[in-house]
């Protein structure tokens, strides 16, 4: 378990009109029945909790617009290859969905063990 690691980018190339782009990085250990434990602690930054097989709830500083991806960068064993969709982003709200889904595109947890690289990246105005 670490911090959601913080970087803005304040550059004028990137950021012509004074906004600044926040990244949030996390790597997430999933437990059994995908469980993710005690790292929601960061809530200043964001957190993560499983509303049902396969789907869980993102939470992140409010933006104005934001870009959403997951990895999976180590398997736990049985070795399944999820899949991660991004839905329901609501960059204002500060809110979204993440689905991970088998190689059937049925709903699934990641598997005991497995780490999860949670990038967010929110525009802030």
């Amino acid at each position: 378990m670490g911090n959601w690691a913080n970087e803005q980018d304040t550059s004028p190339a990137r950021n012509a009109s004074a906004r600044s782009l926040c990244r949030f990085i996390k790597v997430i250990t999933i437990g059994a029945t995908g469980a993710v434990g005690a790292i929601d602690t960061e809530k200043v930054y964001g957190g993560i909790t499983r509303t049902s097989a396969g789907l869980y709830a993102l939470t992140f500083p409010k933006g104005r617009n934001a870009f959403i991806q997951a990895y999976i960068i180590a398997a736990g064993t049985p070795v399944v290859l999820p899949m991660a969709y991004p839905q329901s982003v609501n960059a204002g709200a500060g809110t979204a969905n993440i689905l991970f889904t088998n190689a059937s595109f049925a709903a699934t947890d990641p598997a005991n063990g497995d780490k999860i690289q949670l990038i967010i990246e929110v525009e802030r105005s």
